[in-house]
């Protein structure tokens, strides 16, 4: 196991602001995830987040499809006159 150098207070505000900032998440994340250079404890949380956030996407897909459905469905028995 490599000894890596502890990350600083900057890296760790840094490591927060930017991905919460649009597009620049996109950018930031895969790059300290996937590139050699990095700080293991920089790339662990890249990957730890990017995970995160594939599991977020996946849940509002999820849930906006049954939520458009129950509302389509409930529409559709209110302009049929089915209370």
């Amino acid at each position: 196991m490599a000894f890596c150098e502890p990350l600083g207070i900057g890296s760790y505000i840094g490591m927060f602001i930017l991905p919460a900032i649009p597009f620049v998440g996109f950018i930031c994340l895969p790059m300290w995830a996937f590139v050699g250079s990095v700080n293991l404890n920089k790339k662990n949380y890249a990957c730890a987040m990017l995970i995160m956030s594939l599991i977020a996407v996946a849940l509002w897909i999820i849930i906006a499809f049954f939520g458009f459905a129950i509302g389509g469905s409930l529409l559709n028995d209110l302009f049929n006159g089915y209370y």
